[in-house]
């Protein structure tokens, strides 16, 4: 049998600068290239078929689609200096990004200045930028810190007790077989449940504090942030089913 397909591949192209609309600063970025190549039994070679890029926010770590022709290249430097790496990588920043930066500068100066069109735009803005990750992580079964303690505490005691009953004999081995298997069983229902939430717990740790540095400058209130979340749910968005308000 052979096995063989496509895989997808990163490469990490270097930094850029650009625009972040949950820092809604001027940031460093780095710049990966996402690929499919072609595999046999999971070996390939080359970057494979351009899929797409991405751009991670070196502060704040949100992760957004690129167009990497927009960049005129990109720095391997990674003391380089903010100024230095626009000029570098994008110096047409500030010109393709002046409306969003005196839209930011108003809010700086002004918040009340904004029209309610633009503070609807700049509220739900943050929820549509971190969704895809709150789509990806409850769409997989990925193993965090509690959920994988959970499995290696069941196999270690719950196959610990197992293996060490066999070599016992009359009832202690009984006793020790039924202490393996209701504390494996255990172990499983308890690894079973933190997997379960892991994706909250994701959201918490991770969603959140996005979510909340970028709405801090415009001073929402809780009225505001639930009638955004009933937008996100309009739209099927996830993140409004799995994000409160009071959060």
């Amino acid at each position: 049998m052979i096995v063989w397909g496509t895989k997808r591949t990163e490469r990490v192209q270097g930094l850029v600068a650009d625009f972040c609309p949950i820092c809604r600063e001027i940031r460093t970025f780095q710049l990966t290239r996402v690929g499919a190549v072609g595999h046999v039994y999971f070996i390939s070679f080359g970057e494979g078929n351009l899929v797409a890029c991405t751009t991670k926010c070196q502060v704040c770590g949100s992760l957004y689609h690129a167009q990497p022709t927009r960049y005129s290249a990109s720095e391997k430097d990674e003391q380089v200096n903010l100024e230095t790496l626009i000029q570098t990588t994008f110096p047409r920043l500030r010109e393709v990004h002046a409306p969003r930066l005196a839209l930011e500068a108003r809010l700086r100066q002004k918040s009340s200045s904004l029209t309610q069109d633009e503070r609807r735009d700049l509220l739900i803005e943050p929820f549509t930028i971190v969704n895809p990750l709150v789509e990806a992580r409850y769409a997989s079964a990925e193993f965090d810190r509690q959920s994988g303690l959970g499995c290696l505490a069941t196999i270690l005691i719950g196959g610990g007790l197992f293996f060490g009953s066999i070599v016992l004999k009359g009832r202690a081995k009984d006793w020790g077989l039924l202490a393996a298997a209701i504390l494996g069983g255990a172990g499983i229902l308890y690894t079973l449940l933190q997997l379960h939430f892991a994706p909250k717990r994701f959201v918490r740790r991770k969603i959140i504090p996005s979510l909340a540095k970028a709405l801090a400058p415009l001073k929402p209130g809780r009225e505001e942030i639930e009638s955004t979340l009933e937008r996100c749910k309009s739209v099927g968005l996830r993140i409004g089913k799995v994000v409160k308000a009071r959060e």
